[in-house]
């Protein structure tokens, strides 16, 4: 099995040297300092070392401050102001309940943190549509209370989609893919209205190679409750019928795709009739990847991705993800990742390795998920792999 590495080692040493020449200091008509020979101005310091003694002039201006639109260290925002209760506090502080951007600080209400302020008729703690509170909105038809709200249809559970709800299983339990509330529990897909119409999510784990792995397959298989089957598509290439026996399909390259071109193709239709993708670490490579194809277009991929290089180090999750692709993901690194990874189309970013690279990235309809690393033993990956494989499976299916 080929494989491409780059490694990378710089080594910068900067000598540091300085000598200093203090500026002539000079005198008013009265005799006081007024400036300096170069024409600027300050209070005098006087700086005093074992038998000599210095004059300088202090030329730094005054100290930035809360409430001049400009975020310095130490301040989380600045919004120009001084007055609390609009989002950055008197101290230049983000108020709870709102996110602050920019210089001058630009606060708004953050609709998903489970708060509900301002002109927010509910808040349930998340960016899911549909399930009785969409956009901080309550959904037709729905009641919804509390803290983060929660919302229910007061038809819930009798078997018909109605407004606001996700799914109707025909009862009133969680646990089985239909909460209480008639949402769409993780790691569920919901088709339709009544008995038995929300069951576990399929995942087929699709490499661009033969070397499988069982043991992260079945860890896969844990989480979401139903077995992840395992194609190589170096060896042969997928049909409708194959992906349309799935809800979700992980692919990457290990050897290379049997015909890139047409897989690219197959899965952009895969996309299109309701399925989830997830692109792995590599797949939008050109030349044993899938890039240049359809699924890497922009109207599809979240990223577009130039290089790829084997790290001496692992690469760690930064913990900074912030949808429910790492609901329970406490940690993961990789030693394999791509680095040259850009944003595009309507791509979003949801987290990030300690270097910087982005580790997932999402198309907002989470129908396509970038994964930038694996569990998978070719990846010498670590930590909690199988999970966010999982969420990235399932968090299409609960909006």
């Amino acid at each position: 099995m080929a494989s491409l590495e780059r490694f990378v080692i710089g080594l910068f040493a900067l000598p540091l040297s300085a000598c200093f020449n203090p500026p002539t200091i000079m005198e008013t008509d009265d005799g006081s300092s007024g400036g300096t020979a170069d024409g600027s101005s300050g209070e005098v310091v006087t700086s005093t070392a074992p038998g000599v003694t210095t004059d300088v002039a202090d030329t730094s201006g005054d100290a930035a401050g809360c409430g001049d639109g400009t975020v310095d260290t130490g301040e989380e925002c600045d919004d120009g102001g001084t007055a609390a209760g609009d989002g950055c506090s008197d101290a230049c502080v983000v108020e709870t309940g709102y996110v602050c951007d920019g210089e001058p600080s630009v606060c708004e209400i953050d609709c998903g943190d489970g708060i509900i302020l301002g002109d927010e008729a509910c808040d349930d703690a998340n960016d899911v549509d549909g399930d009785g509170c969409t956009a901080c909105v309550v959904d037709g038809g729905a009641e919804c209370t509390g803290e983060p709200s929660v919302c229910v249809s007061p038809d819930c559970g009798n078997g018909v989609l109605n407004p606001g709800e996700g799914c109707d299983d025909a009862n009133s339990e969680s646990g089985d893919g239909c909460t209480e509330a008639c949402s769409v529990e993780m790691y569920y897909r919901c088709e339709g209205a009544g008995e038995g119409t929300c069951n576990p999510v399929r995942i087929l784990y699709m490499l661009g190679g033969p070397i499988d792995d069982e043991v992260f397959r079945d860890e896969i298989s844990a989480v979401v409750g139903s077995d992840t089957g395992f194609f190589d598509a170096a060896a042969n290439l997928p049909s409708d019928l194959i992906l349309n026996d799935y809800d979700c399909v992980i692919t990457h390259p290990q050897l290379g795709y049997f015909n890139a071109t047409v897989t690219g193709v197959l899965l952009v239709n895969y996309v299109n009739s309701g399925g989830t993708v997830v692109l792995g670490p590599g797949a939008g490579v050109n030349g044993g990847g899938l890039g240049g194809t359809m699924i890497m277009a922009q109207e599809y991929s979240p990223v577009s991705v130039d290089d790829v290089v084997a790290l001496r180090s692992p690469a760690v999750y930064s913990g900074d993800g912030s949808t429910l692709i790492h609901d329970g993901v406490a940690s993961y690194d990789a030693l394999i990742i791509d680095t040259g990874v850009q944003l595009q189309g309507g791509g979003v970013a949801d987290a990030n390795y300690t270097n910087g690279v982005i580790s997932v990235a999402y198309r907002p309809d989470f129908k396509v998920v970038y994964t930038n690393g694996s569990g998978h033993l070719d990846f010498d990956g670590s930590g909690d792999w199988a999970r966010l494989f999982a969420n990235a499976c399932s968090v299409g299916y609960t909006m």
